[in-house]
């Protein structure tokens, strides 16, 4: 496993959804001939920069990633949930987690109905989210990631667990359990400004596979 596995750095600033990497899923989609979640679609591209032997950074692709990560978070109205931060009533936050199986990842966007003051020296508020399908979410906001309680619970805002022997799967694994939800907008982003992709829910289709619903293009929503 290369050392992009662990680097915080590269994950938060410098990592991006290339021309490539929108190619390759198109290629994929094309060979599959079934739509696929956005989750495993951003699997398959944290799994093809996991493979590479060395860091390649292209800043103008970068830049392009970022503005279409950006552009997706304004246009919806929706921040990246991190546990450090402070937030409102009503406000609409993107969450990344695991399913029930290690490779079954999950994403969707709640909103925050109920925020409580926590009686807890290392966060100060828990947050509830309630999502479009009637389901709701709990979590802390305003942690305290120095505070020694945290660092008992090896609370990190971005934290790979280190271990000497990691699969390539489980390096993917890893990746999107911290930062799923920070490169997730990169990938819908780019898929949106490109029009061989409509995303249905959290579905990604192909536009030529769905020429009747070619008009909703992106209805569906981080």
């Amino acid at each position: 496993m290369t050392r992009l596995t662990f680097d915080a750095a590269y994950w938060t600033h410098d990592f991006a959804v290339t021309e490539g990497d929108v190619n390759r899923l198109y290629a994929y989609l094309r060979g599959s001939g079934r739509p696929e979640k956005a989750m495993n679609l951003l699997a398959q591209v944290v799994r093809h920069k996991l493979e590479q032997s060395s860091l390649e950074l292209d800043t103008q692709q970068r830049h392009k990633s970022e503005a279409a990560a950006q552009k997706l978070l304004k246009d919806q109205q929706v921040r990246v949930y991190h546990q450090t931060d402070d937030y409102q009533l009503g406000e609409r936050l993107l969450i990344a987690w695991r399913g029930s199986r290690p490779d079954d990842w999950q994403y969707d966007v709640g909103e925050v109905f109920e925020k409580k003051a926590a009686n807890e020296p290392h966060y100060c508020w828990t947050i509830r989210l309630r999502f479009a399908d009637g389901t709701e979410r709990s979590y802390v906001a305003g942690a305290d990631l120095a505070h020694p309680m945290a660092l008992e619970l090896r609370w990190q805002l971005f934290g790979i667990r280190v271990k000497e022997e990691r699969s390539t799967e489980q390096g993917v694994n890893e990746v999107l359990r911290v930062y799923g939800a920070t490169l997730l907008p990169h990938l819908l982003g780019r898929l949106d400004e490109d029009d061989h992709f409509v995303r249905w829910a959290d579905l990604c289709w192909l536009a030529e596979a769905l020429p009747s619903l070619s008009r909703f293009k992106n209805s569906g929503g981080a």
